[in-house]
């Protein structure tokens, strides 16, 4: 029930991600690292494309680039977004970037049609209150997750399962944003998609991507045959070298996001170099290449509104663009699809919560950080006087289970647990207390530790402190970030890309 939510290209400089709750390192984050830069900086500076074309006044290209953009439901029924006010053009906005390796139609040569569309990339941007800063988070698309149920907006209806988070794709983007939604309890207002054939597009629509490789590579599966050394990809083999595995280490999906990474750095060099930028028939090309390409929300679904967000990505430094890899490990059910550590649940916290991350570069360490341990007071086993009275915890909704696992969240944020059990069915959450000063000290040390926006209520039939849980716990809760830290690898936008 209550859900706490919330590049690197030759050597990348990894840095500490301290902004959330539980200390676990993740082993395998260097190669998680590597793929960072990928669709969400290509899809802003698209946008920001769309500003130059309209800004020289081409009515007739805007015209053309807007019949080119789909459209598809942002939503799938059972995983709605929470309902919101409308957003401002400071607000903070979370949005779900999606590469999609569709086999159906033009995309068919690009292996065999196993049943429909996966996400071969996927991106969680948030963009943070006042443009202050973007963190972008990488989702593996081996991740395991139980997977919500999708109702049908053209791709199929989904019953909801255990399974790989690239799967949402094949019942449409909205089963994605859900998906995705589930995962991180961050809530998503906006996707964008583009498959395979926009990539290979992109790259033919600026005459080929300059690449310098430090070796050759072959790849039979993916029709890779390159040599070392610097040369110009075309769209195909740009293609072919973003998606291979079997060139690339172990052949795994981890082991070949250094490539992908440096495949799209170089596109985002391209395309905004003078030699893209100062040639407006490349410059359309592009564009009219890019949003044939494109599928996006409704609410995105205008040449004005892409426009407008790529105003907010321009605005942010690159020093204020951190890439996170989402810490993972391996599944416990099989070793060759990962999950997410607690590691990562306490940066989806700080996401939701629109809460800065902590960077720690390799220079200029945060004393906090490498202060000695033995210095710090140490903590007393005495449950503090804001949280002594017991807490008691009834369900009031048709959630199973709700009531034992908040208290189980409350009795490791420190509380006492007072027991569970299940109420009358309720629509408002409440919180009953006696009218003592121990009981009082305590609910507002649970309204401020759980985000909870509610007033505690006098009620001479509570037993010290009582949560009654309603319909509405999700709508009166806010994410809170952490104040404890985590480690994670991470970059900024304005990191040297090639050592």
């Amino acid at each position: 029930m209550i859900v706490r939510v919330v590049p690197p290209r030759c050597r990348p400089h990894p840095m500490k991600v301290r902004p959330v709750p539980r200390t676990q390192r993740h082993s395998g984050g260097a190669r998680h690292a590597r793929k960072r830069r990928l669709w969400p900086r290509i899809v802003a500076w698209t946008a920001g494309g769309l500003v130059v074309a309209l800004g020289i006044g081409v009515g007739s290209v805007a015209l053309k680039l807007q019949g080119n953009l789909q459209t598809a439901p942002l939503t799938a029924g059972t995983a709605l977004p929470k309902e919101a006010d409308e957003k401002q053009s400071h607000d903070a906005l979370d949005i779900l970037v999606i590469g999609s390796d569709s086999r159906d139609a033009d995309n068919a040569a690009y292996g065999d049609d196993d049943g429909g569309r996966r996400s071969d990339a996927l991106m969680l941007v948030h963009i943070a209150k006042d443009d202050a800063r973007i963190d972008v988070l990488q989702i593996p698309r081996d991740t395991l997750t139980q997977l919500p149920a999708c109702e049908d907006t053209g791709s199929g209806a989904y019953a909801g399962g255990y399974g790989m988070i690239n799967s949402a794709l094949m019942y449409g983007e909205s089963c994605s944003v859900a998906a995705v939604q589930d995962l991180t309890g961050v809530n998503i207002e906006h996707f964008i998609s583009i498959d395979f054939v926009g990539f290979k597009t992109m790259v033919q629509a600026i005459d080929g991507l300059p690449i310098c490789l430090p070796e050759a590579m072959q790849d039979s599966y993916a029709g890779l045959d390159l040599p070392a050394g610097e040369q110009v990809l075309d769209g195909e083999q740009a293609l072919s070298l973003a998606r291979t595995r079997h060139a690339v280490g172990d052949g795994s999906d981890l082991a070949r996001l250094g490539n992908q990474q440096k495949v799209m750095a170089a596109l985002m060099q391209k395309i905004t170099s003078a030699e893209v930028l100062t040639r407006p028939d490349r410059l359309v090309n592009l564009l009219d290449a890019i949003t044939k390409s494109l599928t996006v929300d409704s609410g995105l679904g205008s040449i004005g509104n892409l426009s407008s967000l790529a105003a907010r990505v321009a605005s942010v430094k690159n020093s204020d663009i951190t890439f996170v890899a989402m810490p993972a490990a391996a599944a416990p059910t099989d070793p060759n699809r990962v999950v997410p550590t607690e590691a990562a649940q306490a940066i989806f916290t700080n996401i939701a919560a629109d809460a800065p991350l902590k960077i720690e570069g390799e220079e200029g360490a945060d004393d906090s950080a490498t202060a000695d341990p033995s210095a710090s007071a140490t903590p007393s086993d005495e449950p503090s006087v804001a949280t002594t009275t017991p807490v008691l915890v009834l369900n009031g909704t048709m959630t199973q289970g709700l009531a034992t696992s908040t208290s189980t969240e409350l009795t490791e944020a420190g509380f006492v647990s007072g027991g569970v059990g299940d109420a009358a069915v309720s629509e408002k959450t409440q919180l009953l207390i006696t009218d003592t000063a121990e009981a009082r000290a305590t609910a507002e040390a649970l309204v401020k530790k759980m985000g909870y926006d509610l007033e505690p209520v006098v009620d001479a039939n509570a037993s010290g402190v009582t949560l009654v849980i309603g319909d509405d716990i999700d709508e009166i809760t806010t994410p809170v970030a952490s104040e404890e830290a985590v480690e994670a690898e991470a970059s900024t936008a304005d990191a040297n890309l090639c050592g």
